[in-house]
């Protein structure tokens, strides 16, 4: 048991660095390229925003917080749907 809980917490470790590393690309095409081309930014940045609650919502589910997560489902659902029109 006590391997699997080790297991779960490097996934989660990796999935946080990878949110890191979103986040940061995103920051730095934001800022080289982001004020000529304010239509291409804007769905950069609810790219962003998606991918980075998509991950909030794994590790909620991950931590077994099951209403939390399914709120934030609904929450990236939300952001497709945006980012679509």
């Amino acid at each position: 048991m006590k391997k699997k809980g080790a297991i779960m917490e490097k996934r989660l470790q990796t999935l946080r660095y990878i949110d890191i590393v979103i986040l940061l690309v995103g920051a730095i095409y934001l800022l080289l390229v982001g004020v000529t081309e304010k239509n291409l930014s804007i769905k950069i940045l609810m790219t962003i925003c998606l991918s980075n609650t998509l991950i909030r919502g794994i590790e909620a589910q991950w931590n077994g917080r099951k209403i939390a997560s399914f709120f934030i489902y609904g929450f990236s659902l939300f952001l497709i749907f945006v980012l679509i029109i």
